[in-house]
């Protein structure tokens, strides 16, 4: 049905113009959808709708172990297309298929109604190809990762979750060496040694710091509050909690749980930060009620 060999080129909105030949050919038998897919040595192989349903049966009988068949699959009918041509005979391929064969500006359409026979292709074939699809959305992907990126910068709407205790304590580290002002911490024991060279080192810039510590180390340098009910909170929560807000910028909240799991958020929502800085400073001024007025202050607590 189809034979010749013709020389095209991609126009600047990545359209392919097909052969007047081709066209009419397909109008003459009706054929208004076409298949494209990863083909041979680097060329993308197009089929009409029926001799594409021909193939997709004739996988289908082929006797293949399952890995095998997921592997062929992935190549040749995950990455298939369904196209047509517009009113001007033009068909707009996919950028992963134009990848794939390494079209950039000119084409040769080659066709022959014949089914190509299938050969094994080299497995560093066959990864190098795989490998130009996964970059070409990898960078896809970080294009719109900086698109999001950039545009929180502009704006206190988004809240960020951090799993994972490295994550996280990076994260307040991070925040920390990011100060400039001023700083309102509340922290627990087993975390407070992970922190501490970055807190001196906001120490030594003048950063000033308020620390609310549930335990017994004490940094030695800030404005230093024990908590002094730690194990009552602990039995309470059933885990530890930092707070760290920084210059009035930007906050961070964490969980550490018993069983070793933990999760946080962070945020430069403006409402959110004071929110959290006044959470602090509540602790600080009652750890300080209690400081004054000792045990009939721990009772009214304790009772709330």
């Amino acid at each position: 049905m189809f034979y010749g060999e013709y020389f095209h080129s991609i126009d600047r909105k990545g359209r392919l113009i097909l052969p007047a030949k081709f066209r009419e050919v397909a109008k003459s038998h009706y054929i208004e959808k076409f298949f494209v897919t990863r083909g041979l040595d680097v060329c993308l192989f197009m089929f009409p709708e029926e001799e594409w349903r021909t193939q997709e049966n004739k996988f289908k009988s082929i006797p293949f172990t399952k890995q095998q068949a997921r592997t062929f699959n992935r190549l040749y009918f995950s990455g298939a297309a369904e196209v047509d041509f517009d009113t001007q005979g033009r068909i707009l391929l996919p950028q992963y298929l134009k990848d794939f064969a390494q079209i950039k500006k000119e084409v040769v359409i080659a066709l022959d109604s014949e089914p190509v026979k299938y050969t094994p292709i080299p497995p560093e074939e066959v990864l190098s190809r795989l490998r130009i699809n996964f970059i070409h959305s990898l960078e896809v992907l970080r294009n719109d990762l900086l698109e999001i990126y950039k545009h929180h910068q502009s704006t206190d709407n988004y809240i960020w979750n951090v799993s994972g205790r490295p994550a996280i304590m990076n994260k307040v580290n991070d925040f920390i060496h990011q100060s400039g002002k001023k700083i309102h911490l509340s922290v627990w024991d087993e975390e407070i040694e992970e922190i501490r060279d970055s807190l001196k080192r906001a120490q030594r810039r003048k950063v000033a710091i308020s620390v609310v510590h549930y335990g017994e180390k004490k940094l030695g340098f800030g404005s230093e509050y024990r908590h002094g009910r730690e194990h009552t909170i602990r039995q309470q929560r059933g885990a530890r909690r930092i707070a760290l807000e920084v210059d009035e910028q930007k906050v961070i909240l964490a969980h550490f749980l018993e069983d070793g799991s933990s999760n946080a958020v962070w945020t430069t929502n403006k409402g959110l930060v004071l929110l959290a800085k006044d959470y602090i400073i509540h602790d600080i001024y009652t750890i300080r009620m209690a400081e004054k007025f000792g045990e009939a202050a721990n009772e009214i607590f304790e009772s709330h």
